[in-house]
């Protein structure tokens, strides 16, 4: 496809207008579903024009920190095992020098 000097192959927008109210927005492509409401194994998550509502957001956050702290608990693991593993091994003999 070959563009005719100062030509544009981007698709212009023709939804409905932008939000006044936000400084920056852009006007919702036309065929772009957006629901109202999804139901998640969080529970309902509310949405008004694609923006998640305090309650949604509070709840997005709050699942995120609880993911970090299992992802870090996790990661975790290992490390102690090896310490436990090493204790355990020194309890049973004197440790290797050389010298």
């Amino acid at each position: 496809m070959a563009l005719a000097p100062g030509g544009s192959s981007a698709q212009g927008l023709t939804g409905p207008p932008a939000d006044p109210q936000y400084k920056y927005s852009t006007p919702m492509p036309p065929g772009v579903a957006i629901p109202d409401q999804v139901e998640t194994r969080l529970g309902t998550l509310r949405f008004d024009n694609g923006v998640p509502d305090q309650a949604t957001t509070d709840k997005l956050y709050d699942n995120l920190d609880f993911q970090r702290a299992v992802q870090a608990y996790l990661l975790g693991l290992p490390p102690v095992n090896q310490l436990s593993n090493r204790s355990a091994i020194l309890s049973m003999r004197p440790v290797k020098r050389t010298t």
